[in-house]
């Protein structure tokens, strides 16, 4: 038998018929040989046989392409399973998700109903659930930067606003959550100050005394009463007021009457 391995079919064929010996053509996958090229022969190079024997020329039909099957959506050992049921390599590659659950396929690549040679690798992202973000606290900042931060990293934001004596204007009174982490779309609330409260102050002027402190106090104040040096209480009525009707101010603010 001559040697014909890694000769085209045409050469080898000729090869077999100067030997004085009939053959035929088969081919076979190979992941070595390239395609449309002879593997070798059937009895083997070398062996003697019989003129009568038809020689069997192997002639390579390249490397086994094999259709990737479609993982996408299932767990990842499942899909591991699938490639190396379907004589593929799975390569596993994590990133985090907000629509899929974790542990399960993401993508792959090659795309599924692709043919490639076999053994070769296919990359599947596996999920790895909601990417958790820390949640600062912004408690004694400007409520306007702490909502738009807050948003900028996909939360919710519910602004409430309380007023306060202690507490500048526009700043975060409390938040809750205050600390740990969160996901996209969570609520964040924040409790933000407005600031002292003011009240109008009423006109007591004119009205006795005790229906004028009465009328203070139910408007949150606290009074106190200066007496004429001249005249005294004679009639008990409030000739003037500080501060006056009208003007706003902080709730519990003392308000002086001059009664006489």
């Amino acid at each position: 038998m001559p040697a014909v391995a890694g000769e085209t079919t045409v050469s080898a064929e000729k090869s077999i018929l100067h030997a004085q010996l009939q053959s035929k053509i088969e081919s076979a996958y190979s992941d070595t040989v390239a395609k449309d090229t002879v593997i070798g022969t059937d009895p083997e190079a070398g062996t003697k046989i019989h003129p009568s024997r038809v020689v069997t020329i192997i002639v390579s039909r390249g490397i086994e392409q094999v259709e990737v099957p479609d993982v996408v959506g299932k767990k990842s050992e499942d899909a591991q399973n699938a490639l190396t049921e379907g004589r593929l390599s799975p390569e596993i590659a994590e990133e985090y998700s907000e629509d899929v659950p974790a542990g399960e396929v993401i993508t792959q690549k090659p795309a599924a109903g692709n043919h490639i040679n076999h053994d070769s690798t296919v990359t599947i992202t596996v999920s790895k659930g909601r990417q958790p973000i820390e949640i600062r606290d912004y408690t004694g900042s400007s409520g306007e930067v702490a909502s738009g931060e807050l948003r900028a990293l996909g939360f919710a934001v519910d602004v409430k606003g309380t007023f306060s004596d202690t507490v500048p204007e526009g700043e975060v009174i409390s938040q809750k959550p205050a600390s740990g982490t969160g996901y996209k779309g969570d609520t964040i609330t924040l409790t933000v100050s407005k600031g002292p409260e003011l009240v109008e102050v009423p006109s007591v002027f004119g009205k006795q005394k005790d229906n004028a402190v009465k009328e203070l106090e139910k408007a949150g104040f606290k009074i106190k009463v200066e007496v004429d040096a001249l005249w005294g209480e004679v009639f008990g009525t409030v000739r003037a007021q500080s501060p006056a009707a009208g003007e706003k101010v902080k709730k519990g603010s003392t308000i002086t009457i001059n009664v006489v």
